[in-house]
């Protein structure tokens, strides 16, 4: 039978005591992490840790008894104590508040959590670290909106210097000044005119009398600190308006350090009634700020890292917006500079040169008393670092001059002292004349502590144009004689104008008639020296007359066949060495009427005319016909119009036949044509007509090299006798009965014809011909469009072989509408084809046809053209014309005129790639791979019934200097790390978060960094309009709440420690 053990003696009795207090200590422990106050805490709380109160001016009264109250570190708290005893009022924690029993009221700055008990009653002071403008301060002070004004107000300065009011035209105003032993708070000025006026305590009082923007200047004097400063307050007197509806931030994405940016804030909609906002700042040192005087935000960057920024409406409307601005790394001097070491009264402090950036180091020593060094009043151009504690730092970059700064030293009740300290900077300005001279020297050196008139310079031949920071491009500093206040030690350059061609803007030609002869020498001279050159070249840029062309320094040309209006040729002289200059030379037809035509007519046969128009696209109206002064009858003639520019007439009576062409195009006025035809019998001869030869003359004075028009020509018949009428047969398939010895043809098709003229009578015919090569390629190539109805043509196609075949398909099928016409060149080797036809299949439309020419089984060309709609004789009066919207660098062109499916419309955006082609009703976007100015050229070309090419051209600017394209930017959000941008695409698949955060894990991401936009997770794909900002989203690790995790941890340390007293007590 085993024995029963015993427990061994202890020679050192173990006592429960200490082991229970240890358990309490750690009880108490886990349970003071678990419930430490904070502004998000379960307790009663008053403003937030992300949005806390500016100050807190409130009697002892209004507060809630264990409320936390979050305030800005540093703001300024002000309780009175009305009616009521301060014995025995204690504070903890590490603020030095100024007690005051004679003005019942304690004031000083919060800078750490305090706690104010007394009778009793505990308040607690929760000190805030954000960064921000125009913070509101707490008391019980109705303030209004601007959809709500309030009809009356009775506050005190201190609201007013910190919030703006919005109060109705008609209420009485009172804001109360302050004078305590502590601080006084008083009233310096007031916008007049609106009934309200200063009393003589410094307090503003008065009916509001108008509805308008009424300013106050507040002074604050600080008594215990002996600081004085100002503040603006702001009351907007409206009957009432509408409310902000959002809020974006316009800025650049980044900073580098010792570098600045301007942060904007534009609300929406445009009529909102009041448009100022607060912004707010973190940071964590990465940056300093400052408002400047149009409400916006100028920050300078400190440190590389995230900068989040937020603005928010001051209406009442609480829209607000936020953005992260990156700070980048810089290759810069920073000097850090203690200020406590300079408050030596007023001090001087000397800064080198090169100090690109400097940081004023202030601080706040929690002791007793607490020390405080920091500066008020502080000017332009100097900001505050938001940061994550309370000392007091602040950043400027330098610039030459002085700058003064007001410190303040704060010793609590034991003092305080205040100064300046000014900073000298000196810069060294060195002038490089680049290649000319600066005062007689090459270079110049001039140093500063301020501002200096820039100097002049010369060169000869050359134009001085200013002072630039770099010898090529830079940016502009100033022209001599200008003011330049340097911000550091620079090198400016001079900038030399290359000289220019002069000549004036425009030139005047004025024609009375057609068939004058232009010959013109524009009159240049050098921009610098002003002299007259002769040794430039001219050329045409554009000519809607299509008469002219540049030869040397001379223009000329010959106006024929001109619809009178006013021209306007494009001339471009260049010369090298120097930059061209254009000018527009305009030509002005005065005249309404055309050179009249007046031939014969045989009565009963058909007479026809094909004009010779400019421009290019002018087109007959309409015509009028008259028989011997009177209005003919309809049994009189027979008439109508051939095509655009063709008229036929069948004379039927003996007489005087009168013919009014009108004639128009999209760039002129209508005009006038003539002809006058005396319609006879044939006549009775006795022998044969006679002809000798024909010559055919390149129209209006072009040449091989110079086709004005293409492959048209002059033909004049000689030794014409005898005949009734002259039937001119061009070879290509069109005749022209008439009785002009003189006509205008265009070949439509390149090659070889047998151009005959046959002079005909009752007794025989004659005739004469010549053999013409036109070999032009057309001025409009529409070798890849087929409209329906309408004659098609190809390009021609010069070859070798004697005997190709053409075979046309669509939809794997062959087309037999079309037909391959060969010529022979008069060489006997060389051999012209050119398709053509007429395609009726509407199917058809939208769809290739493709085009092969073979040698047998020898494959030799190869092309295909797109059917297109039916085209309208009208077409040919259209004016084109488009504008174009942008989507970040997207482009869409809209308003497209004309925008006819008949129509092929051909897009060069204007950045190398390529062309785009469809029918003119598709829509035409277009990507662009980077921001900029484009010129879009556009080009609409058709083929009219008779077969004729048509084109119109138009050009649009696109501007897309300061757009976005769709991108995706991430932004950490409180967390760490960094995570390249998504662009260059229209859709995009969010990213896992690569950001990190001690204690948290990021799952999703939102469009706003207070998580009240839109939510995506990773692998969710997106097409954004523009930059999409996606901020993470941070929750813990655990599922659990923190705070559950702590009582978890305390429970399980409490029964740990109980098994172990257990243990030792009873088993060991």
């Amino acid at each position: 039978m085993e024995r029963e053990r015993k427990r061994p003696s202890d020679p050192h009795p173990r006592v429960a005591i200490p082991a229970m207090a240890l358990f309490a200590f750690v009880l108490a422990s886990a349970f003071l992490l678990v419930g430490s106050g904070d502004c998000d805490s379960d307790a009663a709380s008053y403003g937030s840790g992300a949005e806390p109160y500016g100050g807190l001016y409130a009697d002892w009264s209004e507060l809630t008894d264990g409320a936390d109250y979050c305030v800005v570190a540093g703001g300024e708290v002000l309780i009175t104590f009305e009616g009521r005893s301060m014995n025995g009022i204690a504070f903890a924690g590490g603020t030095d508040f100024a007690v005051s029993p004679e003005d019942s009221s304690i004031y000083g700055n919060l800078h750490s959590n305090s706690t104010i008990t007394l009778d009793g009653k505990t308040v607690n002071l929760v000190s805030t670290t954000i960064y921000g403008s125009d913070l509101p301060i707490y008391g019980k002070v109705n303030y209004g909106t601007i959809e709500d004004p309030v009809s009356s107000v009775d506050a005190q300065l201190s609201n007013l210097a910190y919030q703006t009011f919005f109060v109705k035209p008609g209420s009485q105003v009172n804001f109360e000044s302050t004078s305590m032993l502590s601080v006084e708070i008083t009233a310096l000025s007031v916008t007049e005119g609106f009934g309200l006026s200063i009393t003589d305590d410094g307090s503003i009082s008065g009916k509001l009398n108008k509805a308008g923007v009424v300013t106050a200047k507040i002074q604050y004097n600080n008594k215990s600190t002996k600081v004085v400063t100002e503040k603006t307050g702001t009351l907007i007197c409206t009957d009432g308006g509408k409310f902000a509806s959002s809020i974006s931030i316009r800025s650049e994405d980044s900073v580098k350090m010792g570098s600045t940016i301007t942060v904007h804030a534009d609300v929406t909609p445009s009529d909102a009634a009041f448009k100022e906002v607060s912004w707010t700042i973190s940071s964590q040192g990465h940056g300093g700020y400052y408002v400047d005087g149009n409400g916006d935000l100028v920050i300078i960057g400190v440190s590389e890292g995230d900068i989040e920024i937020t603005a928010k409406s001051k209406d009442g409307s609480n829209v607000s917006a936020s953005k992260t601005i990156s700070v980048s790394d810089a290759d810069i001097n920073v000097k850090t500079i203690e200020l406590k070491d300079h408050i030596n009264g007023n001090e001087s402090l000397s800064l080198d040169s090169d100090v690109n950036l400097l940081i004023l180091k202030g601080r706040f020593i929690t002791g007793n008393p607490n020390i405080e060094t920091y500066l008020v009043n502080m000017p332009d151009g100097v900001g505050t670092i938001a940061g994550k504690t309370t000392d007091h730092n602040y950043v400027l970059i330098p610039k030459a001059g002085e700058t003064e700064l007001q410190w303040v030293d704060s010793y609590g009740a034991y003092g305080t002292d205040s100064g300046t300290l000014t900073l000298v900077r000196e810069s060294t300005i060195t002038f490089d004349a680049n290649g000319g001279s600066v005062d007689g020297q090459s270079t110049k050196t001039e140093t500063t502590t301020g501002t200096i008139r820039l100097p002049a310079a010369i060169k000869d031949s050359s134009k001085f144009s200013g002072w630039y920071d770099a010898k090529e491009n830079g940016n502009f500093i100033g022209s001599a004689g200008a003011e330049y206040t340097p911000s550091g030690d620079i090198t400016l350059y001079a900038h030399w104008d290359v000289p220019s061609l002069v000549l004036d803007p425009e030139y005047t030609w004025r024609a009375a008639v057609n068939g004058l002869t232009i010959n013109y020498t524009p009159y240049v001279r050098d921009s610098i020296t002003l002299e007259n050159i002769t040794d430039f070249k001219v050329e045409i840029v554009k000519d809607p007359t299509e008469c002219l062309r540049g030869i040397g320094n001379n223009i000329n040309g010959t106006l024929k066949d001109l619809i009178p209006a006013t021209y306007t040729v494009q001339i471009k002289v260049t010369k090298n060495g120097y930059n061209s200059a254009t000018q527009d030379f305009i030509i002005e037809m005065s005249t309404v009427v055309l050179e009249p035509i007046d031939a014969k007519a045989i009565i009963g046969e058909k007479w026809t005319v094909n004009l010779a128009l400019r421009p290019n696209d002018a087109y007959i109206v309409s015509y009028t016909v008259k028989f011997n002064n009177e209005t003919a009858k309809p049994n009189q003639y027979d008439a109508g119009k051939s095509g655009n520019k063709g008229f036929y007439i069948v004379c039927k009576e003996e007489g005087i036949y009168t013919i009014d062409l009108v004639v128009d195009s999209t760039i002129t006025s209508s005009a006038i044509k003539t002809i006058t035809l005396r319609a006879e019998p044939p006549g009775e001869y006795k022998e044969k007509p006679t002809i000798s030869s024909i010559k055919a003359t390149r129209y209006a004075g072009a040449s091989d090299d110079n086709p004005a028009e293409p492959n048209t020509y002059y033909f004049s018949a000689f030794g014409v006798a005898n005949y009734d009428t002259l039937i001119w047969d061009f070879g290509d398939g069109e005749t022209e009965p008439t009785t002009n010895v003189e006509v205008v043809h265009t070949f439509k098709v390149i090659g070889a014809y047998t151009v005959k003229c046959t002079a005909k009578n009752n007794v025989g015919t004659a005739e004469a011909f010549v053999i013409l090569e036109t070999l032009d390629e057309p001025s409009v190539d529409a070798s890849d469009i087929i409209n329906i109805g309408s004659m098609y043509q190809s390009k021609a196609i010069k070859s070798s072989y004697s005997n190709l075949t053409l075979k046309a398909t669509c939809d794997g099928r062959t087309l037999d509408c079309f037909k391959l016409n060969k010529s022979t060149l008069t060489d006997g080797k060389t051999y012209i084809y050119v398709v053509t036809g007429t395609c009726n299949e509407i199917g058809l439309v939208g769809k290739e046809v493709t085009f092969l020419l073979s040698n047998g089984s020898t494959p030799v060309e190869t092309w295909k053209a797109t059917v297109y709609a039916q085209s309208d004789p009208d077409d040919v009066k259209i004016e084109a014309s488009a504008k174009y919207k942008a989507n970040g660098l997207v482009v869409t062109l809209t308003d497209i005129a004309p925008n006819k499916s008949s129509m092929r419309l051909m897009v060069d955006w204007g950045d190398g790639s390529n062309l785009s082609r469809d029918a003119a009703s598709a829509e035409f976007t277009h990507e662009y791979s980077s921001k900029g100015k484009y010129s879009v050229s556009m080009v609409w070309t058709w083929t009219s019934t008779d077969g004729t090419p048509s084109q119109r051209e138009f050009t649009v600017n696109v501007d897309l200097s300061s757009s976005e394209g769709p991108s995706i930017v991430y932004h950490a959000n409180g967390g760490q790390g960094t995570m390249d941008a998504q662009t260059g695409s229209k859709k995009y698949t969010i990213q896992e978060c690569k950001f990190v955060r001690e204690g948290m894990t990021c799952k999703y991401w939102n469009t706003s960094p207070d998580l009240k936009g839109t939510t995506y997770k990773a692998g969710d794909e997106v097409s954004p309009e523009g930059k999409l900002d996606l901020y993470a989203v941070w929750v813990p690790e655990e599922s659990e709440d923190s705070n559950d995790v702590i009582r978890y941890a305390a429970c399980a340390l409490l029964i740990g420690i109980a098994a172990l007293i257990l243990i030792r007590r009873y088993v060991l």
